[in-house]
């Protein structure tokens, strides 16, 4: 997913050197940014072949680190598809509810690691933020007035494929 978190996740594995950051997401805005922020290539989650598209980037026996950022069970399946012999998936989304693994699938060696995304990160991220070595800014496509709060939560809950985060401003800081 390339959500705000799932962005993060991108300029993180840029600025650690990863050599392919592959995006699936399926609202096409989000995947424009993820390109803008350093992914070197994007696919539609719909997209029936997706594992196979995915794998001619990646080739054939998969990513080494596999990353879900959306909180789907449908990407945590997908990720288990992705990720190669003795590679690692990362489960950053909160997905709710029982997924389902089918470990024989997976008899690879994977690991299969939770992460909460907050968790002793921020010194180290506003570090990085300061130094611009991350853009959060450009996440924020659409803000509103603190008067427009229930506007803002209603623009964002259905209209999701217009916006990435949408911001409340609380003061004009101008």
């Amino acid at each position: 997913g390339s959500g705000c978190i799932g962005l993060m996740t991108v300029q993180s594995a840029k600025l650690m050197g990863a050599a392919e950051i592959v995006v699936i997401d399926v609202l096409q805005n989000r995947l424009d940014k993820a390109i803008e922020l350093g992914a070197t290539a994007t696919f539609d989650g719909r997209d029936e072949k997706i594992v196979e598209k995915v794998k001619e980037i990646i080739g054939e026996y998969g990513a080494d680190v596999v990353f879900e950022t959306a909180g789907a069970i449908p990407t945590a399946k997908m990720a288990l598809q992705l990720v190669k012999r003795r590679g690692k998936v990362m489960v950053v989304g909160t997905i709710p509810g029982d997924t389902p693994i089918d470990f024989l699938k997976i008899n690879r060696e994977v690991s299969i690691q939770t992460v909460f995304r907050y968790a002793n990160d921020y010194k180290k991220t506003i570090d990085l933020i300061s130094k611009k070595k991350f853009d959060v800014l450009s996440m924020a496509d659409k803000y509103f007035d603190y008067d427009n709060t229930q506007q803002a939560f209603e623009f964002s809950v259905n209209n999701k494929s217009e916006l990435i985060k949408g911001v409340i401003q609380v003061a004009n800081l101008k």
